[in-house]
């Protein structure tokens, strides 16, 4: 009898000792999985930022490119309009006349 109480005894130290090692390597596995989602917040965070940065440099660009475009035509516009001033400066300063004196 003392004989199965003592073997009883050895099984639930080994079953404590299980119980702990198990307790222990679960502690552990949380503190990594912490660990491991700072690192994927972290890195996530960086991809995002430069996925902006990106994105906002590449907005920069496309405004200055519409930029010159648009500086280009009000360019040809201008040249356009004074080409025709310079053509029809006569009959435009004649039109003006008339409606004031008209």
């Amino acid at each position: 009898m003392n004989e199965v109480i003592t073997r009883l005894n050895e099984i639930e130290e080994k079953a404590n000792s299980i119980m702990e090692g198990a307790k222990a390597k679960k502690m552990q596995m949380e503190e990594r999985l912490v660990f491991e989602k700072k690192e994927f917040d972290a890195r996530l965070k960086e991809e995002e930022r430069a996925r902006a940065e990106g994105l906002a440099k590449e907005l920069r660009k496309e405004a200055e490119q519409e930029l010159v475009c648009l500086r280009e035509k009000n360019r040809n516009a201008i040249a356009g309009l004074n080409e025709y001033y310079e053509k029809n400066e006569e009959r435009l300063a004649e039109e003006i006349f008339r409606k004031i004196i008209g």
